[in-house]
């Protein structure tokens, strides 16, 4: 059988169009009622394949060991710092952060969806915890620790370390210390963007 070829065109155009349907159809059966392949919390907590009261267990497990284990900063000659995470405000959320987990793929009509999982499945799709630490929370710990800093001639990167506060406060398993960002103070006058410079 000869076909033209704007014929064969098409046909291959309606094949490619079919395998993608079922594709489609494939990948939503799949994950109905799960949480959809590629999606993490927190860069290492894979929660593909799972249910939504499945994947609140695993962060609840999670959230208790964040708890068992408090995070500890220090730098020469300001010390070590301890802090328990309930005392910066972060209160991670693991039914909630589910819930958000579950939304991937499904939230935002369809052509979001449609994007959302396409990206998952692609490069992977990494969420928060709900439930990150509190701004004055964390303000109040960073000026106990740039008072230590500056009593010790030292300047204290108070931007970079809010940063370094946020993303360990949900980091398993923790290390023995986080280094605090602090430097010789600088001359007067000199103003390097985030370092804090005393008053």
């Amino acid at each position: 059988m000869n076909i033209s070829r704007p014929s064969r065109a098409l046909l291959y155009g309606l094949l490619a169009a079919a395998v993608l349907v079922y594709a489609l159809v494939l990948e939503y059966g799949l994950s109905a009622g799960k949480v959809h392949h590629g999606v993490t919390v927190d860069g290492d907590i894979e929660l593909a394949g799972l249910t939504r009261l499945e994947a609140g267990e695993l962060l609840q497990e999670r959230t208790e060991l964040l708890a068992s284990q408090p995070l500890v900063f220090a730098a020469r000659g300001v010390g070590r710092r301890t802090i328990e995470v309930a005392d910066i405000g972060a209160r991670p959320e693991p039914n909630e952060t589910a819930a958000a987990a579950m939304a991937v793929g499904r939230a935002g009509g369809p052509w979001r969806a449609l994007a959302d999982r396409w990206t998952a499945w692609t490069g992977g799709i990494d969420i928060d915890w709900v439930g990150e630490p509190s701004r004055g929370s964390v303000s109040r710990f960073i000026e106990q620790i740039e008072e230590r800093a500056l009593d010790a001639g030292l300047s204290l990167n108070r931007c970079k370390l809010r940063g370094k506060i946020r993303r360990v406060a949900t980091e398993w398993p923790r290390e023995d210390f986080y280094r605090i960002p602090v430097r010789e103070e600088l001359p007067e006058g000199a103003v390097i963007r985030c370092w804090s410079q005393p008053q």
